[in-house]
């Protein structure tokens, strides 16, 4: 497949030029009725109204990075709970998939909250929403750009700390053994 294109030099004469190489990828992120209704569906599920709102909030640029990882400690974003409201909030997002941890990092759903996407880097958005799903949900999609951008997010990567265990419907996060990371 030839995978050059051509580029308009001067518009008024219609002039154009050959460009060699390779085009860059064009995925971008995942859109679409049944991902972002299911999220949202979760989160109604799941939370109360005030958690709700509280969630929704935390989604700021002001509290997360351009590819939803929290600039701040979470005892900081949640500075006026309590400390037993608190912990039972994050693992409430914890365990919901609302939010994960890696490498003592922070990140919002992707899936549900689309990330910004970091202008520097090509398909950022749609890289993100990869290492999500690699980290936290299936250890087999791992690919060389995936591996680079989660390094780019995270530091020095280790593998997933948590997977999924179980069918669809019945399915629990637990951590990975030692031996398998």
């Amino acid at each position: 497949m030839n995978t050059s294109s051509i580029a308009l030099v001067d518009l008024n004469s219609g002039e154009a030029v050959n460009l060699s190489g390779n085009m860059p990828n064009t995925r971008f992120l995942q859109r679409g009725y049944k991902m972002y209704n299911n999220g949202v569906i979760a989160l109604i599920d799941v939370l109360t109204k005030d958690e709700i709102k509280r969630t929704v909030n935390l989604f700021n640029s002001n509290f997360i990075d351009y590819n939803n990882i929290f600039s701040k400690p979470f005892l900081k974003l949640t500075s006026d709970m309590s400390k037993a409201a608190r912990s039972r909030y994050k693992r409430k997002l914890l365990t919901n998939s609302i939010m994960q941890e890696y490498h003592n990092k922070l990140m919002l759903n992707p899936y549900i909250f689309i990330p910004r996407g970091d202008k520097n880097i090509p398909n950022s958005q749609h890289l993100t929403q990869r290492v999500w799903k690699y980290l936290f949900d299936d250890i087999n999609t791992y690919s060389e750009n995936i591996e680079e951008h989660a390094t780019h997010l995270f530091g020095a990567p280790e593998g997933p700390k948590h997977m999924y265990v179980g069918s669809s419907n019945f399915n629990k996060l637990v951590e990975v053994p030692n031996d398998t990371k």
